[in-house]
Parts: C-alpha cells; sequence; structure tokens
C-alpha cells in the first residue's frame, strides 16, 4: 500500500489519490496519513468496519473531483507511463468507457482475470467444473495491444467519471468478486466500451511493464486527465 500511494504522488499527473480503509488494524493508512500530511492531493477515509470491495470503491469515488475515476488495489504498483497509456485510451476513444489493466506478478505472469469473458452460467459452471468448452477465463496468450474485452480484473480499473455515475458505480450488495464483472456487463448493456490496456505488476516491490487491453465497443463519452485512486 505505501509503495502504491508513493508512486501515485510521485507522477507529475494532475490526480488526486483517496486512500480508503475498510477497518484494518495494522496502523498502515494512519502511517500513510502521517507520512503525507503536507499533501493536499492526498485524502485517507476511515471505514470503521470492512464495508466490502465495492461500498469502499463507490465511497473513494463519491469523493473524487476528477473527469476520471482509477480503482485501484493497494498492490498494484503504477507508474505514470502507465497512467498516462490508461488516460490515452480513454481519451483517444469516445467509445471506451472502461479501461483495465494486465496484471501481472513479479515473474511477469499475467493474472487470467486480466482479460475474461461475461460470467454466464453456462460459462461459469465450466471453468468451476473444469469441463470442455468455452469457460469464463479466455486461456490465450494475452495480446500486446489493446483489445476489446468483455470484462477485466477489478484490481485496476480507469472509468471516465460520466461513466461511472451513469452506472451507479459497482453494485453494493456484493461484498467480494463478481462486483467487477458485474460493472463491466452494465457499462456495455449500457452501451458503452470496455478496454484492456495495460500490464500493471502486483506485489510488494515489483516492477510494473504495461500492457493495455480493452473492453467492448458502443456509443459512450470521454474521460479526462485528473484520475481518482482509490487504493
Amino acid at each position: 500500500m505505501r509503495d502504491c500511494v508513493r508512486r501515485l504522488l510521485n507522477t507529475t499527473l494532475a490526480l488526486e489519490v483517496v486512500l480508503v480503509d475498510n477497518g484494518s488494524d495494522d496502523g498502515m493508512p494512519q502511517a500513510i496519513g502521517r507520512a503525507y500530511a503536507g499533501d493536499a492531493r492526498l485524502t485517507v477515509i476511515y471505514n470503521r468496519a470492512n464495508l466490502g470491495f465495492g461500498p469502499a470503491m463507490n465511497i473513494g469515488a463519491s469523493k473524487a473531483k476528477g473527469s476520471a475515476v482509477l480503482l485501484l488495489n493497494p498492490d498494484c504498483l503504477v507508474t505514470e507511463a502507465d497512467l498516462r497509456r490508461l488516460l490515452e485510451v480513454v481519451n483517444s476513444n469516445p467509445k471506451v468507457g472502461l479501461v483495465g489493466a494486465v496484471v501481472c506478478d513479479a515473474d511477469g505472469r499475467p493474472d487470467p482475470a486480466s482479460w475474461r469473458r461475461d460470467p454466464l452460467l453456462r460459462r461459469a459452471v465450466k471453468t468451476m467444473f473444469g469441463s470442455r468448452g468455452e469457460g469464463v477465463n479466455i486461456n490465450e496468450e494475452i495480446p500486446a495491444e489493446v483489445v476489446q474485452a468483455e470484462a477485466v480484473s477489478g484490481a485496476l480499473m480507469l472509468m471516465p467519471r460520466a461513466v461511472f455515475n451513469r452506472v451507479g458505480g459497482f453494485d453494493e450488495d456484493y461484498f467480494l468478486h463478481c462486483e467487477d464483472l458485474d460493472l463491466a456487463v452494465r457499462a456495455t448493456i449500457g452501451r458503452y466500451s470496455s478496454a484492456a490496456a495495460s500490464t500493471v505488476a502486483c506485489g510488494a516491490g515489483f516492477a510494473s511493464t504495461i500492457r493495455l487491453a480493452a473492453i467492448r465497443s458502443c456509443p459512450a463519452s470521454s474521460g479526462s486527465v485528473s484520475g481518482r485512486t482509490t487504493c
């Protein structure tokens, strides 16, 4: 978490970081808040309990003022080049409403969840039981270029503020897991495009080597510069 925040605040982009703590007891959010007490770009929000992933993300997004919202897990380490690439994808294509990234571990192995299909019942059942046929995961090498996808990892999502607001943010009935898939589906139903775009490393000390991917295409709205990050 500390490295995630440090990297974000070390960029030259006009952004603010909204750090939402879901009732943790390790003192890390407080330590980060003290370390950057003089930096107006950082806001720390303390929830007294673990409200779940979606509710915490919605709280963070509601405090953000930028025209683009970056939803980011605290173990994802991004560079300024990564952020600029993600923004470029959104800003250059008004049909794109959601951009994700290929999330990799320290050895460069991509997380299969970075590029998925809609979790239709038949696909989910095949994935659950390891049956042959089309499952949720796409068991192919993830392309190096920006590609359309039906779903991307919730570990990193960039959305134009207008799109996030229009689809209503995350469905808070999901406590953990599947809320990112649901958000991508609702963005598509709302006639927005989703895209997976960059390779981002996850985990303490990981280096980031961005690779982009995309999700679907339909009429959407454009995003802009000021990223709101919920770590």
